[in-house]
């Protein structure tokens, strides 16, 4: 559906011909992120269903199949400028691992350590 852009320079290009480049060309994760938390999370809920608890419902359906599936834990990462963001995930239980730039947080949960707790538990 997104065809990688061609036949004009980068500095022409549209937002939506940046965003498709994005998508053909995505910057991987740091391995030393990935590495102890190789499942990636991304979620994006539209704004009439924010703050209804649907997206901590996802996240530890989520969470509990990738754990099931074997996964030793899981990473996702946040534009340091979205404090509503940064907030949600600290209150679910998520750890900020580092901040590779002054434009991305970095925060996982790892399964192993805890044992009977996932963030975004329903209940906890």
């Amino acid at each position: 559906l997104y065809a990688d852009p061609t036949g004009k320079p980068p500095g022409d290009w549209s937002l939506e011909e940046t965003r498709r480049w994005q998508i053909h060309h995505p910057r991987p994760t740091p391995a030393r992120i990935a590495g102890p938390h190789p499942s990636h999370l991304h979620i994006d809920l539209l704004p009439r269903l924010q703050g209804r608890g649907i997206g901590p419902r996802l996240i530890a359906r989520w969470l509990a199949t990738v754990r099931s599936l074997g996964s030793s834990g899981a990473h996702l990462g946040v534009g340091a400028g979205n404090h509503r963001a940064v907030a949600f995930y600290r209150a679910g239980g998520w750890r900020q691992l580092e901040s590779t730039s002054t434009r991305t947080l970095w925060f996982g949960v790892n399964f192993d350590q805890a044992i009977g707790a996932t963030p975004h538990q329903p209940g906890r």
